[in-house]
């Protein structure tokens, strides 16, 4: 984590020093479009408006960096991880804000509009899926017993054929987690394929660190679930024996 949240800070100051070399030394080569524009349309960017809006920017996105790092750092991953989608829609407002520096001709005006629908769209469904994608993440999964199998729901699940079924037990600590290899992590809640300590790739459903594990070894891999309340966790253990009798 130490180096996570270094690599962060160090990114944050080069977005601020960024800034920083825009409006303050005028380096407007760095300022993406009007680097490769023609003269003419140079002549047309209020470019110390669009240079002190981008720095302010930049200087905003550069907090939000620190800030989310912070979050982190003080184990409150979740906060962090919103602090962190904040950079999105952030994104979206300095992309179509930056257009209004730009005085176009009257033919490129249409061309213009058109470019900043689609970036907005873009960016809006690109802020709508990664939110979605957040909250599937975070919500429980919900386990069902049919009949035949256990019916794990939502994001990363699965059926579990009772005949696949090797053993399941009720564990009070398992192997450390190592790696996510194709999951989701949002504070204490991992959804999806993680690597433990002892290298087996298993597929977790948890809400928090601590016991109780319900571990189901099966044909296809192995699957650790738990919830918050304890109580659950076994209840579902439980259920399980009874409906693999």
């Amino acid at each position: 984590m130490g180096i996570t949240i270094f690599i962060i800070i160090a990114s944050a100051l080069l977005i601020a020093f960024m800034g920083y070399l825009i409006k303050e030394k005028k380096m407007y080569w760095l300022i993406s479009g009007y680097n490769n524009a023609k003269k003419e349309q140079k002549e047309r960017y209020d470019i110390e408006g669009l240079a002190g809006f981008l720095a302010k920017q930049l200087y905003i996105m550069a907090g939000i960096f620190v800030f989310a790092s912070l979050m982190i750092y003080f184990k409150l991953d979740i906060l962090g991880g919103l602090v962190f989608f904040s950079i999105l829609p952030q994104s979206m407002y300095l992309v179509i804000k930056a257009q209004s520096f730009y005085n176009p001709k009257e033919e490129e005006k249409n061309k213009l509009r058109k470019q900043t629908i689609f970036l907005g769209v873009f960016l809006g469904a690109t802020t709508i899926f990664v939110a979605g994608l957040l909250y599937l993440s975070y919500i429980p999964a919900l386990i069902d017993l049919e009949e035949e199998y256990i019916d794990i729901k939502g994001l990363y699940g699965r059926e579990i054929h009772y005949d696949e079924i090797i053993n399941v037990s009720l564990e009070k600590e398992i192997p450390k987690i190592v790696r996510r290899t194709n999951g989701s992590s949002i504070g204490e809640i991992r959804k999806g394929r993680f690597s433990l300590e002892n290298r087996e790739n298993v597929l977790l459903f948890l809400e928090k660190n601590g016991p109780d594990y319900l571990v189901i070894e099966y044909s296809r891999g192995k699957v650790i679930i738990n919830n918050k309340d304890n109580y659950k966790t076994i209840k579902l253990f439980e259920d399980i024996e009874k409906a693999r009798e």
